[in-house]
């Protein structure tokens, strides 16, 4: 399943310098102008100013399927510190009006408290309009190599089976409050049923007082995965969800 959150987090790129050799200072529009505004998106994104990344996005912005204000809305809700995000091997191939921007990547931070590094390799399209470059649409790999191929696994339940999300509940939550969560977190539309990319849904063992449910999951986009995510975290009966990992190894600090 994971991390096309990445693909969100991901595309963001770096507040830090690596990767960027000195240029000289030159015009708008030029090469030199291109890697500035990067770093200025860079910027915007590590220091959680997601409002700042609006003049820099294409009116036509798109990024599996999330327009810029959608985007932007998504990263605002979602429970990620990143501090660092380093670019290696940047490479820029302009022809006219456009620019891909290639880069390996390696990005650190926190999400839900804990520390993360991802590595991947990053494509970032950019336009000129006008003499400004805006940021039209990005894509990244290798982060979801693992993702790939778990589509291909066949599902397995259980508690010492390794769930793509595991959700815990606040202790006091009751099965018709886990059923309405079913319904509003992981329903979409009037019908609420369950969305096709949720392969599996399945209660989970009691962890220290916290009842739980597992979630594997198929093919969906990272627009659907941050979706997803988001209406989980904003579940009243969610007390924390977890990531790529068997119920019963589930440890709560004291």
């Amino acid at each position: 399943m994971r991390r096309s959150l990445w693909v969100l987090v991901v595309f963001g790129i770096t507040c830090a310098t690596t990767g960027w050799a000195d240029q000289p200072e030159v015009g708008a529009g030029s090469e030199d102008d291109l890697r500035r505004q990067v770093r200025a998106w860079d910027l915007a994104f590590t220091e959680g100013k997601f409002d700042d990344l609006a003049p820099m996005m294409a009116d036509e912005f798109i990024l599996d399927g999330a327009t810029g204000p959608q985007l932007i809305a998504l990263l605002k809700q979602l429970p990620s510190d990143v501090r660092e995000i380093a670019r290696d091997n940047v490479s820029i191939h302009r022809s006219g009006d456009t620019a891909l921007v290639y880069a390996s990547v390696t990005m650190r931070g926190n999400w839900q408290g804990r520390s993360f590094t991802k590595v991947y390799s990053a494509l970032d399209v950019w336009v000129l309009r006008g003499d400004a470059w805006k940021c039209l649409t990005a894509r990244s790999s290798g982060s979801r190599e693992w993702y790939e191929k778990s589509k291909r696994r066949v599902v397995k339940l259980g508690p010492d089976v390794v769930a793509d999300v595991v959700v815990l509940f606040h202790p006091d939550t009751d099965p018709a409050e886990i059923e309405a969560f079913q319904h509003d977190a992981l329903g979409r539309g009037s019908d609420g049923k369950t969305p096709s990319y949720v392969r599996s849904y399945s209660l989970g063992p009691v962890i220290d007082g916290h009842r739980s449910v597992a979630l594997q999951l198929g093919e969906l986009n990272s627009f659907e995965e941050r979706e997803l995510f988001a209406a989980i975290l904003a579940s009243p009966y969610v007390f924390r969800m977890f990531e790529n990992i068997a119920p019963s190894a589930i440890e709560l600090a004291e």
